[in-house]
């Protein structure tokens, strides 16, 4: 089933939302500010109670052999409906209201939840996100130089490690920030 109101209302909450890399203040985010948007005024608010982030690197076509592309898909997989700033749940009826006429979404779905909503946001009732909701973002990532690790992101056994060149005229070294440079010589 397709959710045309859902979806735009989803890529225009993740547009302004901080990076996935920042997770205590994504999460501030994703807990202030509803699907309704910013400036809502609703007894009753849509929001992203829970997300999968999957992120990965792939070859870019139009700028081999160095260029690659970072993709981010952003899926949300709880939905939480908020009786905004009330201790009370809303009633049942402007609670199916509110989902079908907004959002097209089956209210029967929505359990009601112990713990209110963020910072005592209100009475909430949270469910499963509907199938097809995403938002993707593709970056391209640029390397300069000769080497692919000047101030770039080396994924080594699935761990991100930032890299940088030391310039040396005989023997260029890669080395991890803040690492010691050997004294040695050759």
């Amino acid at each position: 089933m397709s959710h045309p109101q859902l979806q735009a209302a989803f890529e225009q909450l993740m547009v302004r939302a901080p990076s996935a890399l920042f997770k205590r203040a994504r999460r501030l985010y994703l807990d202030k500010y509803p699907l309704d948007g910013r400036d809502c005024s609703s007894a009753l608010r849509l929001f992203v109670a829970e997300e999968r982030v999957e992120e990965w690197v792939e070859p870019d076509p139009e700028a081999a052999p160095l260029g690659k592309i970072a993709v981010v898909t952003i899926r949300p997989t709880r939905l939480s409906l908020v009786h905004w700033q009330q201790s009370e749940p809303a009633s049942e009826q402007l609670c199916s209201d509110y989902l079908q006429n907004t959002w097209g979404l089956d209210p029967s779905g929505f359990e009601a939840m112990s713990d209110p909503w963020f910072r005592n946001g209100g009475q909430q009732k949270q469910a499963q996100a509907p199938d097809g909701l995403i938002w993707t973002r593709r970056s391209t990532i640029c390397f300069y130089g000769r080497s692919p690790f000047n101030r770039s992101q080396r994924v080594s056994q699935g761990r991100s490690v930032t890299m940088s060149r030391v310039e040396n005229k005989r023997n260029p070294v890669d080395r991890k920030i803040g690492e010691q440079p050997s004294l040695t010589r050759n």
